[in-house]
């Protein structure tokens, strides 16, 4: 009798297998440059659901290949996004026979700024794999000026913002960090810092995936840290930007900001004061599609309008106690 109850046991375990495996997949790939073939290292790959839920996350390698698993639903997109090329959206289907899906080489289109002239002196990689951290170095990207701190925290290796605004690194909550502290700020009040950040501020943004005690962030999906630029001249000294821009959609949507910048330093005190407003309007547009199931088929378009109108002041003093150590706010 206990070895006919075993083989019915076993009988079914293996019938159920295929079943709760049923919506693993595997998507594989490999990501290049469309213009000249070459690998492209630390791009973004993000799994999500028709509703833009984020199921899955991963960075190529840097050979450009990339794997991983969307464990959610059959029907998904895959988007693959690096900084200074077109985002790539791709629609997945999985095959009721499948476990796997490979997407073969998938090539990014440059996304190209035109200059009147540009002189190079020095050529400092956009991205740099660090022992235990990934380094981008906004501050030689030209790309990102004119941007905001969260336009570009988007384009960032493994990092992607959910609907609700949430900043994700591969699939997984992350705290946020400002010059080396925790900004302690999450939703809403993250966003607008961020929104609020002009990206000409920032130096270099720091992914660290896995984070050492040092960071005192256990139980965090990680940490990304953001620092912004530090003028190293004594005395006083500062700078000024203004940008605006106005798109024509049915009505003009205008963008305007500034960024005021003014440094002190001493030969054991630094002081830096930086004031940001920043004003833009714009939409999103969406588009929906009802199969009412007897072989009609009605379609809806909806905009939801956008504003932000805001005001960042920041104040830091750093003094240097010795070489080695530094106490600052």
């Amino acid at each position: 009798m206990l070895r006919t109850i075993t083989s019915i046991l076993l009988a079914i375990l293996v019938i159920s297998t295929p079943l709760f495996a049923k919506n693993n997949i595997t998507i594989y790939g490999k990501i290049i440059e469309k213009e000249n073939g070459k690998a492209l290292p630390f791009a973004t790959i993000i799994i999500h659901s028709k509703e833009k839920k984020i199921l899955s996350g991963t960075t190529s390698s840097l050979d450009g290949s990339f794997s991983l698993e969307n464990t959610g639903e059959v029907d998904c997109e895959l988007k693959i996004s690096f900084i200074g090329f077109r985002d790539t959206t791709l629609t997945l289907s999985k095959e009721s026979s499948a476990n796997s899906i490979n997407l073969g080489t998938i090539a990014l289109s440059g996304d190209m700024i035109a200059l009147n002239s540009a002189v190079i002196t020095s050529r400092v990689p956009l991205i740099e794999q660090k022992l235990d951290k990934i380094v981008m170095n906004v501050a030689e990207a030209i790309i990102t000026h004119g941007s905001d701190a969260l336009e570009i925290l988007k384009k960032a290796p493994g990092v992607s913002i959910d609907p609700s605004g949430k900043i994700l690194l591969n699939g997984s909550p992350v705290e946020v960090w400002m010059d080396g502290r925790p900004s302690n700020m999450t939703g809403a009040d993250l966003e607008s810092l961020l929104s609020g950040t002009d990206g000409s501020t920032i130096d270099k943004i720091e992914i660290i995936a896995h984070p050492s005690s040092k960071y005192d962030a256990a139980g965090s999906g990680g940490i990304i840290n953001i620092r912004t630029k530090r003028n190293f001249a004594h005395g006083v000294n500062g700078s000024f930007r203004a940008g605006y821009t106005a798109a024509p959609y049915e009505k003009y949507y205008h963008q305007s900001d500034a960024t005021l910048v003014i440094n002190n330093r001493g030969v054991k005190n630094s002081t830096s004061f930086t004031y940001s407003p920043r004003f833009s309007n714009g939409f999103n547009r969406f588009t929906t599609m009802t199969d009412m199931g007897d072989g009609s088929i009605t379609h809806s378009n909806s905009m939801m309008l956008k504003t932000f109108n805001g005001h960042t002041i920041k104040l830091s003093n750093d003094y240097f106690a010795s070489k080695k150590s530094i106490f600052g706010f």
